[in-house]
C-alpha cells in the first residue's frame, strides 16, 4: 500500500504473434480506492505508457474489473488508478 489514494501496475502481452485483451480483477477495498462519498468521488484510470493508436483501458467499477484492450505482441501497458 502506498499510503496515497492511488495505485499503479503494469500489464504485459508476452505472446509472439497475437494481440491480446486483458481483463484484471481489482480489489478496490484492499487498495483503499472505494469512494467514501459516492456522490463526490470517483475512480480515474490513466494509461501512463501507451501508444497513441492503442485503445484506452477501462474500469468497470461495478464488476471490479479493469479491461485493457488490444495489447500488441511483446508490449506492455503501465496503468494508474486514482481516487478523485
Amino acid at each position: 500500500m502506498l499510503g496515497e489514494p492511488w495505485d499503479r501496475g503494469s500489464v504485459l502481452n508476452n505472446d509472439a504473434k497475437q494481440r491480446r485483451d486483458a481483463e484484471i480483477r481489482i480489489y478496490l477495498d484492499g487498495l483503499s480506492l472505494m469512494p467514501k462519498l459516492v456522490w463526490q468521488e470517483f475512480i480515474g484510470v490513466r494509461d501512463l505508457e501507451k501508444a497513441p493508436a492503442e485503445p484506452a483501458s477501462v474500469l468497470d467499477f461495478h464488476a471490479r474489473t479493469l479491461k485493457v484492450p488490444a495489447l500488441d505482441p511483446h508490449t506492455g501497458r503501465l496503468i494508474s488508478l486514482r481516487l478523485f
